[in-house]
């Protein structure tokens, strides 16, 4: 941290699926947890870091420009980012299969497309339809906003720059790998 400088605490992780996400979430709220502050994503806490970020965005915590908070979010490459789904909710059975056949992954990546079908089963391009509403340029414009932007391939550094961000310790972004599917297949 820079000595004089105040830790940051208002900060507003823009979580998506299968990124790494639930790792970066687990560190920041421990710590907030540690510090007493308040963690939730509505007006009068201090940490967002669940998927309903992806709803309010900028305005979670009651943030506004007047009111601002620190801005991050990490993204996967995206035939990675698919895979990592796939083999994540087959490793859940979020396929009904019961006796453990998993679906084949062509099947997956035709089915999902679906809208028809229950959202654990969708493979949706969250970055464009939930950053943009299907938008590429408003894609752009939001992550734009963003004060650090992380990827999945370089988890350590984000999590360096997001402590030098926060002015925090780097003991406070150590972290252990949550949720990780031994034995995928890897981009």
């Amino acid at each position: 941290p820079i000595a004089g400088k105040k830790a940051e605490k208002r900060l507003i992780f823009l979580k998506f699926h299968q990124v790494g996400g639930t790792t970066i979430a687990d560190r920041l709220l421990t710590h907030a947890e540690e510090r007493k502050w308040k963690a939730c994503c509505a007006k009068g806490c201090d940490v967002c870091a669940q998927h309903t970020s992806l709803q309010c965005k900028f305005n979670c915590l009651g943030a506004s420009p007047i009111n601002p908070a620190v801005v991050i979010t990490i993204l996967r490459e995206p035939v990675d980012k698919s895979l990592a789904r796939f083999y994540f909710q087959a490793s859940r059975d979020d396929y009904g299969s019961k006796a453990g056949v998993k679906v084949p992954l062509v099947k997956y990546v035709i089915e999902c497309q679906n809208q028809d079908l229950p959202k654990p089963k969708q493979c949706p391009n969250e970055y464009l339809e939930v950053l943009g509403n299907g938008n590429l340029k408003e894609a752009h414009r939001i992550l734009s906003k963003v004060d650090v932007i992380g990827t999945t391939e370089a988890f350590d550094d984000f999590m360096i720059m997001l402590a030098l961000r926060m002015n925090w310790p780097l003991s406070m972004v150590t972290y252990k790998r949550l949720k990780t599917v031994l034995g995928r297949p890897k981009v």
